[in-house]
């Protein structure tokens, strides 16, 4: 039995769910972006603030990476036991806001109540007793992260593609590079014979071989190439293996990029300075993309 593989899942994505029963209509709009570590940011009516933990341990279990911005809107039905309430503070701030902006702008009609109580989060419903509601919004909660999670996913098998492409590209300038790795001191050899040949004086042959074998020392980019073939190894093994895998992804790059430079500042040969241009430029497209990788 072949060994199971594992989805690379992106940390971009967004969902959006509804549920309907008897106490009203449930509405979660989750929003996921990329960051460092998982930071949870929940906007909850309040009268649901008690469940705010759960909401944080579940979406805590689905996600490992990502800026998670959870949002819930409820509408009760008519038959709920409700109240309306007034954010004076949320008020008393546009208010000000509005008064500040009349005075600049001449121009500007005085604001309507009607357009400081249509103001989102102004007005609020207030449930006489929610705690009941709260195993169906979290039910709710569990669906729309699904649906995340399947956003996050497909966006992740783009990201697979994307990367399996450019690391093939990176095999063959890798290819390349070692097809020119024996002509780069049969050059030097060449310019520097060119050089000997003009002056009035002998040289001695066996300083001459010395000076070849130690730029030979110097141009030697053998370990590089083994380095960044290991590299490219281990980052094909972590994206086969899948899971959270993003700054595993991003130690690498940064390794990868290190052994290109050393090799650029080795380069004899216009071709292989070209070659390392496109190998960098690969290197850093990967590296965009790694970067919204869980």
């Amino acid at each position: 039995m072949g060994k199971k593989v594992s989805n690379i899942h992106s940390m971009t994505a967004f969902s959006r769910h509804q549920s309907q029963d008897s106490k009203g209509l449930f509405i979660w709009e989750i929003r996921s972006l990329n960051h460092r570590y998982c930071d949870l940011i929940v906007h909850i009516p309040s009268a649901f603030r008690d469940m705010e933990s759960k909401v944080r341990e579940l979406i805590a279990t689905k996600v490992k990476r990502g800026r998670i911005d959870a949002s819930l809107q409820f509408i009760p039905n008519g038959s709920q036991d409700t109240d309306i309430l007034l954010n004076e503070s949320l008020v008393n701030a546009l208010h000000k806001t509005f008064g500040e902006l009349e005075n600049k702008f001449e121009s500007m009609g005085s604001v309507s109540v009607d357009s400081i109580l249509n103001f989102p989060g102004v007005m609020e419903h207030q449930l006489a007793d929610a705690t009941m509601l709260h195993p169906m919004a979290l039910d709710a909660l569990g669906i729309a992260m699904n649906k995340l999670i399947d956003g996050r996913k497909s966006e992740g098998d783009k990201q697979k593609l994307f990367l399996e492409a450019r690391l093939e590209e990176i095999g063959k300038d890798l290819k390349n590079l070692r097809s020119f790795e024996s002509q780069w001191i049969e050059n030097y050899r060449k310019n520097l014979l060119k050089k000997i040949e003009n002056l009035t004086t002998s040289v001695d042959s066996v300083r001459f071989e010395q000076e070849v074998a130690l730029m030979a020392e110097k141009v030697d980019i053998a370990e590089e190439l083994h380095r960044l073939e290991s590299h490219i190894d281990d980052v094909k093994r972590i994206i086969l293996a899948g899971g959270v895998v993003g700054r595993k992804l991003d130690f690498i790059l940064q390794e990868l990029h290190r052994e290109a430079n050393t090799i650029g500042s080795k380069a004899v040969l216009r071709e292989v300075s070209k070659i390392i241009v496109n190998l960098k430029v690969v290197i850093e497209q990967i590296r965009e993309q790694v970067q919204n990788i869980e």
